[in-house]
């Protein structure tokens, strides 16, 4: 049997749970089970540590050792029953694959925590083939010790139930989109439109008052229906506080990551503009797939300089990846290529 596991998931209707929710959906369809470690099960401290226990005696049960196993990487749990669960559940399958969303390690704290970084690769080395979001990403791993088969996603999938039509080429649009939670990236509240740039925000923002009063902001929508929403303009991934650079810890990160929203974006049609730094940006240069940028005050010369031909080759380029991603094709890739190995 194969199965894709994942912890339990909060109930949002943001996208940082679409990501894992996307991978059960499509790798299902491969004919994976889809089965869930009950990390958040109870109301207490010791009825979520007896309900974390049975979980990994039952997932233990069903998983044999001829079987392949997909985790999605992190479990997030305590580090006691995290390490019960890599051992008496994922060690004993014939095929050991993660799948990395996140490396908590990187993402909080620069320079990262050594006793956390150990603990991390320890526990990516158990797997046969680790799946990593990018090249740059993989070259951290493998630098710092992981010694399994390291795969790159590329990007992740992004499923939506309604495929937006093509952008037209007649104009080349000058709406930039940015989705996401505005609590974290303050930049947002440093951006103004321009004659040939208008801003448009989606996502939980604590005062909507502080933004300029020429960005359109339209509160938050499901991750699912968000992409219908984001039609004829450019989708930007950017963080931190500054519009000039990508500063702090989440510029860190930020070189090392895909953020989901570049799928979102893609998944909904539109091309993208990028930190040039940033760990996807070479996969965006490489594919066509938009702009990258070392400061947003260049968004509107560069838009400007882009001529039809320019700007039609671009959107071919997201329409084709579009589809793989709206249909699981980065995930169902690489896990082939990790049962293969």
């Amino acid at each position: 049997m194969k199965y894709v596991i994942s912890h339990a998931l909060p109930n949002k209707q943001d996208a940082s749970v679409k990501a894992h929710t996307d991978i059960d959906r499509f790798l299902s369809a491969e004919g994976f089970k889809v089965l869930t470690f009950a990390t958040r099960s109870g109301n207490n401290k010791l009825t979520r540590q007896f309900n974390r226990l049975r979980s990994i005696n039952k997932l233990a049960k069903i998983v044999q050792p001829k079987d392949t196993v997909v985790v999605q990487y992190p479990v997030y749990s305590s580090d006691l029953d995290t390490d019960r669960f890599y051992q008496r559940v994922v060690v004993q399958a014939a095929h050991k694959i993660a799948v990395v969303h996140d490396l908590p390690f990187l993402r909080d704290s620069f320079p990262p925590v050594a006793s956390n970084q150990q603990k991390e690769l320890a526990r990516l080395n158990l797997f046969d083939s680790v799946i990593v979001h990018n090249e740059v990403m993989k070259q951290k791993l493998v630098a710092l010790g992981l010694v399994a088969n390291v795969i790159t996603l590329g990007l992740f999938d992004y499923y939506v139930p309604t495929i937006n039509k093509s952008t037209t080429t007649k104009s080349i649009a000058g709406k930039v989109f940015f989705a996401g939670n505005l609590i974290k990236s303050k930049f947002v509240t440093r951006l103004k439109s321009t004659r040939t740039v208008q801003y448009h925000l989606w996502g939980n923002i604590a005062d909507k008052n502080l933004l300029d009063n020429s960005v359109n902001y339209h509160g938050s929508v499901p991750s699912d229906e968000l992409p219908q929403y984001l039609v004829n303009g450019w989708g930007l991934v950017w963080d931190g506080n500054a519009i000039d650079s990508v500063t702090g810890l989440g510029g860190e990160y930020l070189r090392f990551i895909d953020p989901h929203k570049t799928s979102l974006y893609i998944s909904a049609g539109i091309p993208v503009i990028v930190w040039k730094n940033a760990g996807v940006a070479k996969f965006i240069e490489d594919n066509n797939l938009g702009l990258t940028i070392d400061s947003l005050t260049e968004i509107p010369s560069r838009i400007e300089q882009l001529s039809p031909n320019q700007y039609a080759i671009i959107l071919k380029a997201v329409q084709k990846m579009q589809q793989q991603l709206i249909n699981g094709a980065m995930i169902k890739r690489t896990v082939q290529i990790a049962e293969n190995n």
